[in-house]
């Protein structure tokens, strides 16, 4: 049996940014095209998003339909025509969660109910690198307390350094606390920026 005219599905993917930002938006773009004779019916893309990452939105030219639940993601078109072409743009974000320096892996797949005459093509893999920074710390100014001629310190307040990091909730613990008591002299606070959630390295200041 020889197929006199037949559709043949390709697909490509990209990512971007990469290198990304743990907390930021990564963006997958996937072009489906039909390079064979024949128009493709029911042409069905499947795209299970990575556990590194939280759907946001799918966008898609071509008359696809975005639909599936959670990070388990479909875009179907009635029918690609011989020599069209489509765009899918899915939006995630990056969790916060996730370690520097881990590659993020994603494959979209593409089905039709139309033969085709070559269907290894029919997906696409991107991998990207995933940033997760240590937060940094900016410090208040030195502070001078007097103490009690009859005292061998003073209790000393101080405002609590604030820590910058890509993703919100960095709680920063200083030794000794605000409020405690110091003795005459020259006392170094050292203070710690855990990220939120903690599976970062921390940075001392």
């Amino acid at each position: 049996f020889e197929l006199v005219s037949a559709a043949d599905l390709s697909m490509t993917k990209e990512d971007s940014p990469d290198r990304v930002v743990t907390g930021a938006t990564l963006t997958y773009t996937v072009t489906v095209s039909n390079t064979g004779s024949q128009d493709a019916s029911n042409v069905v893309v499947t795209d299970n998003l990575p556990a590194e990452v939280t759907f946001v939105s799918c966008l898609s030219t071509g008359g696809g339909v975005c639909a599936g639940s959670g990070n388990n993601r479909t875009v179907t078109f009635a029918t690609l025509a011989a020599g069209a072409s489509a765009t899918i743009t899915l939006a995630t974000t990056v969790q916060c969660s996730v370690v520097d320096n881990t590659t993020i892996t994603n494959t979209a797949s593409v089905t039709t109910d139309t033969p085709e005459s070559d269907s290894t093509n029919n997906s696409s893999t991107t991998t990207t690198t995933a940033s997760n920074p240590a937060p940094t710390i900016t410090c208040p100014a030195n502070v001078t307390q007097s103490n009690d001629p009859d005292q061998c310190g003073a209790v000393v307040n101080y405002t609590t350094p604030v820590a910058t990091d890509n993703c919100p909730g960095a709680p920063v613990l200083c030794s000794p606390a605000s409020g405690s008591f110091f003795p005459v002299g020259t006392t170094t606070v050292n203070c710690t920026a855990t990220p939120s959630p903690t599976f970062r390295k921390p940075r001392y200041t």
